[in-house]
């Protein structure tokens, strides 16, 4: 293939593949779990019959925690992998001409090892496609519309890094084996199912984790400080050391205590907005490569939901 051709080839992919990529529907999953723990016990009511714990007569305690935690940890699950989704996009990115290749079929530990990288202010440009100048715009306003919009990126960035490598071992945990306590201590009883319904009892999530502590000093979502062993029987006690160097020992892990749906959905929605972005730059980056152009170049506004355009004009020759 010619690379007059290549050319055209990879704006027709491009531009197919964001026309038909749905950038909301990870925020449209979280959303929808906000809704459903606000109005679980009305949702719930009418199938909660066939899904309640054997020892709940009514079904409400299997909503107030179970479910309530089940819809947590499933949309911590949905965010990690609108982080992936993002990183992908940016590795794909990286060549242009491979973009669909790369997008389509990807080994998702490069991805988790991409996400772990620290990035630069130039680098996190070049990665959004964007211009950077390490000289001043003439233009004042200009200027102080690239310098900020740039760090906002650079500062969601740091978000979604951060809130992905603490929150990677309880959607490992959830999605696969669902080894996570969604009952983590005892049935809730009428008095907490009464605060459940009045809103002031929260979430109390908890994953299985089983390796010994000397494995798990660089791994600070798996050990946060806390040590907590539940049901820790005199049995259990007498052969503690060796179920610990077995790997064999269970014990549960917590997510920050910030972790709610509050946080969940307003690092969705920049989300969002990050790969609206992304898309937008790879587009305008591959029209017409050989010429000459002027293209539309976008970055996060301060308002969620909103863009910064900036407009530069390319010769064939930069």
């Amino acid at each position: 293939m010619k690379k007059e051709e290549r050319i055209i080839v990879t704006q027709d992919q491009v531009e197919s593949f964001f026309s038909s990529y749905y950038s909301n529907w990870r925020l449209h999953q979280i959303l929808t779990n906000e809704k459903l723990l606000n109005e679980k016990y009305s949702f719930y009511s009418s199938i909660i019959e066939n899904s309640k714990q054997f020892d709940d007569t009514t079904g409400d305690s299997t909503i107030a925690q179970e479910i309530t935690n089940g819809l947590l940890f499933e949309t911590i699950s949905y965010c990690i992998q609108y982080i992936e989704d993002l990183f992908a996009l940016i590795k794909a990115g990286e060549n242009k001409d491979l973009f669909i290749k790369n997008i389509i079929t990807y080994d998702a530990g490069k991805i988790n090892n991409f996400i772990k990288q620290k990035l630069s202010i130039e680098e996190l440009c070049k990665c959004f496609h964007f211009p950077y100048f390490n000289e001043e715009l003439e233009d004042k306003e200009t200027e102080a519309l690239y310098r900020e919009s740039i760090n906002r990126l650079n500062d969601w960035i740091i978000e979604f890094k951060e809130f992905y490598n603490q929150h990677q071992f309880f959607y490992t945990q959830y999605k696969h084996g669902l080894t996570v306590a969604l009952r983590p201590f005892s049935k809730y009883t009428d008095e907490q199912v009464q605060k459940s319904k009045e809103g002031q009892m929260n979430p109390y999530l908890a994953a299985f984790d089983n390796l010994s502590l000397e494995k798990l000093k660089d791994k600070k979502d798996r050990l946060n400080g806390m040590v907590f062993m539940p049901n820790f029987t005199k049995n259990i006690q007498r052969n503690l050391v060796e179920l610990m160097n077995e790997d064999n020992l269970i014990r549960y892990v917590f997510p920050p205590q910030d972790t709610n749906i509050e946080k969940i959905k307003n690092i969705a929605f920049k989300i969002r907005d990050s790969i609206n972005i992304i898309g937008n730059n790879i587009i305008e980056e591959t029209k017409n490569e050989n010429d000459a152009k002027v293209v539309k170049m976008q970055m996060p506004a301060s308002k969620i939901g909103k863009v910064i355009n900036f407009t530069f004009t390319y010769s064939p020759d930069e």
